[in-house]
């Protein structure tokens, strides 16, 4: 008897063991909904755009409440603090989240003399995911294309973020602000037409 009560004990113990293994179908892990977590729980963003040519260097950084300070000029460079309303921060979260931006590769082109780089760099609670950008016409590959086109989608959304201030600050000209048109490979497809 006992030896069958110790087998019974050991078949349980074992069953639990498995069971608590595995998830849930819903709380397994999701590379998605990892994403969307992640998106969610940013500390900061910081973009900068270090431009050579046309327009001049900027760097922006986003705190998780929606502080804002964007840094530009070369030398001297001026400093604008600004708060984010909750749409703009909802905006950001969406592209980091579309964008599936932690699964991005570090870097994208190939650095050449007086090449402009754009760079993203996200803090999140555990970890900090930082992408570049440099000489798009070196980027020749379509799965490279593609991540591109999700780096350029979370920087359209932080550039966008700051026009308003852009508009309203004296001190400020917005032309300095050059927004580069990207390769027509890196545009969003028209439906019904092909891509490029």
């Amino acid at each position: 008897m006992p030896k069958m009560l110790f087998a019974f004990f050991l078949c349980v113990l074992l069953s639990c063991k498995s069971s608590s293994d595995q998830l849930p179908q819903e709380e397994q892990s999701d590379p998605v909904a990892q994403g969307t977590q992640d998106a969610q729980q940013f500390i900061k963003v910081r973009a900068l755009d270090l431009s050579r040519g046309r327009g001049i260097p900027w760097e922006l950084a986003i705190d998780a409440d929606g502080s804002a300070c964007l840094k530009s000029g070369y030398v001297q460079r001026s400093e604008t603090r600004f708060k984010l309303a909750r749409e703009r921060m909802d905006d950001i979260r969406q592209s980091l989240r579309i964008a599936s931006f932690e699964t991005l590769a570090d870097s994208y082109g190939g650095q050449v003399p007086d090449g402009s780089t754009r760079r993203i760099i996200v803090e999140y609670p555990e970890k900090t995911k930082e992408v570049a950008i440099y000489f798009l016409p070196n980027v020749v590959e379509e799965r490279e294309r593609a991540g591109v086109r999700r780096f350029l989608k979370v920087w359209s959304a932080l550039r966008n973020s700051f026009q308003h201030v852009l508009e309203s600050d004296p001190k400020l000209d917005p032309v300095d602000f050059y927004v580069r048109e990207p390769p027509v490979w890196a545009s969003e497809p028209v439906p019904g037409k092909a891509a490029p």
